[in-house]
């Protein structure tokens, strides 16, 4: 590496995790642009960039932001705070509004009625995500050189790679067909592809979903490969790769980039620890009914049609008893008024049941097509649940759906985390002394244990009790596409950019203390560790000095 351009070209890497990751991340690039080295900004120095899920809301914005001939960081910055304020966030709202609304599908026909191209909707009228992402393919030196926005395919279950100058898609499903129709892809879908996580959305299809223009001889030459024949379903990119080192590591192997990146920063809001442990379900069972009961009440319940018959036949009789015993004219009409009640009652029993038996015997055919899937003793296991009370059974269900949801969003997660960054730590010596990582954690629990104070003749004050505070509420962020009223209350919002910011601070502060203990003599980089030496410390007196 030639260590005179230590600062020049710059990676920059957002993490899922959904608000918590996309208003972090604009604190870190807020503090990009604040900084200088050598006459330029840092933020202006960056060529690469790899995002996924919530962090693709803050890149995909940026990214396109930087594209405008009257780019100022200022107005990005807040525009895009603007849009996602609590006071003016509607995200949810809107996308439930338009979910619902009849009209909106007959408008786009070409995508099918669910849950994620309602959100993909939504973000095609927020002014920061409108626009195809032909936008980013320019060769111009306007911009940021190469970006990628980070899917997931479940038809390999490989990363499905939004980029411009790489390969397209993946490796599996790359075809020169893609290339004709990318230029009309519109970011908002691209947003909702990298950001939809699995159980809160469906897949979204590529490219139906994507493609307006079904009648495209592009489309329709795609459609006609049997991999496309019924589209590729399209996830979160947080599934394969959290964190998108896998994208940025693929660019700076790349022989295409005239620039080698000197400088990869991760900005990652997961971690390491599991949010909330598993917990059991309490051991107390209270006495209920067993299975086996509970489901012969409910399938004899449904044998209605002796009832049927009972009602029709008395409801015909009634006005014949009527005609041949009755003298009094009231009692005659109160039988003529019962039997119509009776007959109507008997006709809907019969409805009634002609529909719960085509449900129960449509259920009993479902089960058997599955069972004969099961091996026969596992079926004989099976069985065995009908001989066990109901609020046992309920416990152990609940017990499996929250451990596998733990599985999926926590333990999934963070395992592919470890590997990642194993591979960019361990597995590539070459990328030794240039990757920053940026984590939202840094400054809880165990900070001295892990990060130093002091490195060469660096010694930096300890991160103040205030500012620890602004890092821990912020890190406490959901991952959800809201803000909920505790967020509110905390004015979690601000103290995730304070945090992305001073903990950016922090981070280039180490980073360029290893450089010079390295024997790196550079003036420029003297100047931007005074001007960082001088943030830590108004930081730590105002963890919200660079706020508006």
């Amino acid at each position: 590496m030639n260590r005179k351009t230590t600062l020049n070209c710059i990676g920059l890497c957002f993490s899922g995790g959904g608000y918590r990751a996309s208003i972090f991340n604009l604190g870190v690039l807020s503090y990009l642009n604040r900084v200088h080295y050598d006459g330029r900004n840092m933020l202006d120095r960056v060529e690469v960039l790899s995002t996924v899920s919530g962090g693709t809301f803050t890149g995909l914005a940026f990214a396109k932001a930087r594209l405008q001939k009257d780019y100022s960081f200022t107005s990005f910055y807040d525009q895009f705070y603007t849009t996602f304020e609590p006071a003016n966030d509607r995200l949810m709202d809107d996308a439930t509004a338009n979910l619902i609304d009849d009209e909106v599908w007959k408008n786009h026909p070409h995508k099918k009625r669910s849950v994620i191209n309602a959100m993909a909707l939504t973000y095609a009228d927020m002014e920061v995500f409108k626009g195809n992402f032909g936008m980013f393919m320019n060769d111009k030196d306007q911009g940021i050189y190469h970006v990628c926005f980070n899917a997931t395919d479940f038809t390999f279950g490989l990363p499905f790679r939004f980029q411009n100058k790489l390969t397209f898609s993946n490796g599996k499903i790359k075809n020169k067909l893609l290339n004709k129709i990318k230029y009309e892809l519109p970011i908002a879908d691209i947003l909702a592809a990298s950001s939809c996580f699995p159980v809160g959305f469906e897949p979204i299809i590529f490219p139906d979903d994507f493609y307006k223009n079904h009648k495209n001889e592009n489309y329709l030459e795609l459609k006609e490969l049997e991999l496309f024949k019924n589209g590729i379903g399209l996830m979160d990119g947080g599934i394969t790769d959290n964190q998108g080192i896998g994208s940025i590591i693929n660019a700076y192997e790349s022989s295409f980039f005239k620039n080698k990146m000197d400088l990869l920063l991760v900005s990652d809001v997961s971690s390491s620890k599991i949010a909330v442990p598993y917990q059991p379900e309490s051991e107390q069972v209270e006495e209920s009914s067993k299975i086996k009961m509970i489901v012969g009440f409910i399938l004899n319940s449904i044998k209605v049609y002796g009832l049927a018959s009972f009602l029709l036949v008395l409801g015909l009789l009634l006005p014949v008893l009527s005609y041949y015993e009755v003298t009094s004219r009231w009692i005659e009409n109160l039988l003529l008024v019962t039997s119509g009640l009776l007959l109507g009652l008997g006709i809907v029993t019969v409805v009634l049941g002609v529909v719960t038996h085509r449900i129960k015997d449509t259920l009993i055919d479902f089960m058997s097509k599955q069972f004969k899937k099961v091996p026969q003793d596992l079926q004989d296991n099976v069985l065995i649940f009908e001989n066990l009370e109901f609020n046992l059974v309920v416990k152990m269900l609940k017990e499996r759906i929250s451990s596998s949801f733990l599985m999926i969003y926590d333990i999934f997660t963070k395992q592919l985390r470890r590997i990642n960054y194993d591979f960019l730590y361990q597995q590539n010596a070459s990328l030794n002394g240039i990757v920053v990582t940026s984590l939202i954690h840094k400054f809880n629990d165990n900070f001295k244990k892990y990060n130093p104070l002091e490195i060469g003749d660096l010694k930096l004050a300890e991160p103040s009790v205030a500012l620890r505070e602004v890092a821990l509420h912020a890190s406490e962020t959901g991952t959800q596409l809201w803000w909920t009223e505790k967020d509110k209350e905390l004015n979690r919002m601000d103290k995730l950019i304070a945090t992305g910011q001073f903990t950016t601070c922090y981070n280039l502060l180490v980073h360029i203390s290893q450089l010079e203990k390295e024997g790196i003599d550079i003036n420029c980089l003297k100047e931007l560790k005074q001007q960082l030496i001088t943030d830590w410390t108004d930081f730590n007196k105002d963890a919200f000095m660079m706020m508006p």
